[in-house]
């Protein structure tokens, strides 16, 4: 099997609109860090609250509103590359992360025309429409809501994903941590353990996993998503490591701490279950 630090699920090339690359420019780099297997995850961001910010993607270097021919025009680009970089060592795999929000589902079956994708990463970006993840939001989103309600809120998201049956990995559990150091300090890396076993119980009923998530390294908050401590509780648990992702949103973020992710699953005896 390979190793898993030579494997990055996680990566946001230009056609997401907060990112910059293209998806040959990622497999070129990919190339000289020496990866095995990536996995292209663009955002397809479709809450029908959020249409004002969100369902954008960026198409000949203009950001457009997000259709199914935008869509179909990622999938056949990953698909291009493939054969070239597989017979240079390197495997290419089309995917997707999917923001999570009650009828997600319906909403991209009806987006999507049917395209196969290797891998769909689903991602809790926000409560009630309100993006804890985005700087411009951050603050609202924890004044608005205490942290026990935030807690609540954001893991019965996750208990939510885990059972729609879309999704392969549930991606940067833990999130919410990324902006909250200064709004409501260390009380954000504690949430409630009885919430945190329903969460994780749910994503391994469901048959998927989790990934261990390397952009909070860049982001400083002191460890990846999940904290060491969720993923001790994960690995009692027997819950699944699906994938490691830098969440690289250049191509020179790629792989960035993915040594640091897979040292996780040795030092914690963490359950290594790759999709692809």
């Amino acid at each position: 099997m390979i190793s898993p630090q030579l494997t990055d699920f996680h990566i946001h090339p230009d056609y997401s609109i907060d990112a910059k690359g293209s998806i040959e420019d990622y497999c070129l780099v990919a190339l000289r860090k020496g990866l095995k297997k990536i996995c292209f995850t663009t955002h397809i961001d479709l809450d029908p609250r959020r249409v004002e910010v969100d369902p954008f993607m960026r198409i000949d270097a203009e950001i457009k509103r997000i259709e199914p021919e935008f869509l179909q025009r990622y999938y056949d680009e990953i698909k291009t590359v493939q054969a070239r970089f597989r017979d240079e060592g390197l495997e290419v795999f089309t995917g997707v992360e999917i923001d999570y929000f009650d009828g997600v589902v319906d909403i991209w079956n009806d987006f999507n025309s049917g395209l196969k994708f290797d891998y769909i990463l689903g991602s809790v970006h926000c409560i009630d429409g309100i993006a804890f993840t985005w700087s411009k939001q951050a603050l609202e989103c924890y004044n608005r809501f205490p942290l026990p309600i935030l807690f609540q809120k954001y893991y019965q998201s996750v208990i939510a994903l885990a059972k729609t049956n879309l999704f392969d990995c549930v991606g940067h559990l833990d999130g919410y941590r990324k902006y909250a150091a200064d709004a409501v300090g260390d009380a954000i890396n504690h949430p409630p353990h009885e919430l945190l076993r329903e969460a994780l119980t749910a994503i391994k009923e469901a048959g998927i996993g989790i990934e261990i998530n390397s952009a909070a390294l860049r982001h400083k908050t002191g460890t990846t998503y999940p904290s060491e401590d969720i993923l001790q509780l994960a690995a009692s648990m027997q819950v699944p490591v699906i994938s490691l992702g830098s969440d690289a949103h250049q191509p020179k973020g790629l792989a960035a701490g993915l040594d640091i992710s897979a040292g996780y699953i040795e030092k914690y005896g963490l359950k290594w279950r790759p999709r692809l």
